[in-house]
């Protein structure tokens, strides 16, 4: 009874250290996203309120087009995957220091025999890890490349919708005594359909 109440001690010492370990990243996780969208957003306000800027950027054409994304969606985007690849990173670092040395002297003397030859390599788990995790990416990052440009095209209608919508919810007046209504239904629905369009290319992209 007492070991089983020592090991039961031991247990509740390794789940409570473990239990502070991911409260712990999950508060790193969140300061950090935090952090980095403070300082990103704040720059990129910083550089569009120089003076003139931002009205040279609203004549220089498509790279100009809807500042409001850029500030609010886009740089959420970035410093999201920004913080989520970097902890994922660490982790994976982490976790190949941790098993690799165990990978390694579960291989060490293990001798393949094929056709008659014997073939050592040593720690080829290690190596065949290596290999199949540098091939996943390798697929991923070739099947995914061409959601990059479905997914800023996407963006970029959602934001024309945005502002199609505040546009009109700013002239509700004008268009309420010029009785509007009908052309402002389309013209929603119109950029509506952009956005449709766009989710339709990346639902057809990721299961092709």
């Amino acid at each position: 009874m007492q070991a089983f109440l020592h090991q039961l001690l031991v247990f509740a010492a390794i789940a409570g250290g473990l239990v502070m370990l991911n409260v712990g990243q999950t508060w790193l996780d969140q300061m950090i996203r935090l952090k980095l969208r403070e300082a990103l957003t704040l720059d990129l306000i910083g550089e569009w309120m120089r003076p003139a800027r931002a009205f040279r950027l609203a004549n220089a054409g498509a790279i100009g087009v809807n500042p409001d994304q850029r500030l609010q969606q886009d740089a959420g985007h970035l410093s999201d995957l920004s913080t989520g690849l970097g902890i994922g990173l660490l982790q994976s670092f982490i976790l190949l220091v941790s098993f690799v040395g165990v990978l390694w002297s579960l291989s060490s003397g293990f001798v393949f025999h094929i056709g008659g030859y014997s073939l050592a390599i040593p720690g080829y788990m290690v190596w065949a890890a290596i290999l199949y995790a540098g091939t996943a990416s390798w697929l991923s990052w070739l099947v995914g490349r061409p959601l990059i440009r479905f997914n800023s095209d996407r963006y970029t209608r959602e934001a024309e919708l945005r502002s199609s919508v505040v546009r009109v919810n700013e002239n509700v007046d004008a268009i309420a005594l010029a009785h509007g209504e009908a052309d402002a239904r389309r013209r929603l629905e119109l950029d509506l359909g952009t956005v449709l369009d766009a989710m339709r290319r990346i639902y057809s992209a990721q299961i092709n």
